[in-house]
């Protein structure tokens, strides 16, 4: 009887073990499962422009050998050329201790290696652009990243997530990265990024945290309309200091494929009554 139950409990761990090993999933699966979940890949690969207008809350503190906290609010719109690698934003700035006592706009073009940002005082600045921001286009995390490993499944705001960690390094920087997807659903939980660096004798480290959350149909694919985001920079050394910022980012309206010209005459020249149009405030 003994050696029947030993025997039995042996081949019920194959058994299981076996079972798990099915159901765990490659890096390579978990991606596609995230872009069929997000309105499947051909949807994404029409998409050559994009618009978004978010409204962004900002607060931080600092502590250590350097004190100092504040918080801003700016509404940005964001338009995005996929096709010729260029973008336009407007930036709308609400008074605050940190940029003064009335809104102002800024606006930045990126197109042709150059960056133009067009002042509140009517002043141009021209610069090399260094801007990295088509990489991801339209959606975050939806290429499978090189050397990619997968980790143990984890609990992520009461859910069941599985694990990516991977390297990736932008404009020289390196980053180790990890992106956090719903078992259940196959959507992208949450993100980070950490980047550990030495410079003028201090040590510093950069933690940023994004979490996904109010998925909504656009144009039949699912786009997160809110993300909060957690930068915590400390450094050690020279000088000791710790900043915390949290951000949060709310969409009010997201549209693909919209005609460039009508853009560049309405919202970019025109940002108060584009703003006023999607009932920003």
């Amino acid at each position: 009887m003994k050696t029947s139950a030993l025997i039995f409990s042996a081949v019920l761990m194959l058994a299981l073990t076996a079972s798990a090993q099915e159901q765990t999933p490659t890096v390579e699966e978990i991606y596609t499962k995230y872009l069929h979940a997000i309105g499947g890949n051909e949807k994404i690969k029409n998409v050559e422009n994009k618009m978004d207008v978010t409204l962004i809350s900002t607060e931080y503190v600092t502590t250590g050998e350097i004190s100092n906290q504040g918080t801003a609010k700016q509404e940005v719109i964001n338009y995005w050329d996929y096709v010729n690698v260029q973008s336009a934003t407007v930036n709308k700035q609400y008074p605050s201790e940190l940029t003064g006592d009335k809104i102002t706009f800024t606006r930045y073009l990126v197109a042709n290696g150059k960056t133009t940002i067009m002042l509140p005082d009517g002043k141009k600045q021209e610069s090399t652009s260094l801007h990295t921001g088509f990489e991801e286009a339209p959606f975050p995390e939806t290429t499978v990243p090189p050397g990619a490993k997968l980790l143990p499944n984890e609990t992520f705001n009461g859910k069941e997530v599985y694990v990516v960690s991977y390297e990736k390094s932008t404009i020289g920087t390196p980053f180790q990265c990890i992106a956090y997807f719903d078992i259940a659903s196959g959507l992208l939980e949450a993100s980070t990024q950490i980047n550990k660096e030495e410079n003028y004798g201090s040590n510093m480290t950069t933690k940023s945290l994004n979490i996904y959350e109010n998925y909504k149909e656009v144009d039949g694919m699912l786009l997160p309309h809110r993300i909060k985001m957690t930068i915590d920079h400390e450094t050690t050394g020279a000088l000791n200091m710790k900043t915390v910022t949290n951000i949060t980012m709310e969409s009010i309206a997201i549209e693909f494929n919209i005609n460039m010209e009508d853009f560049k005459n309405g919202c970019f020249q025109n940002p108060e009554d584009c703003f006023a149009k999607y009932g920003a405030k």
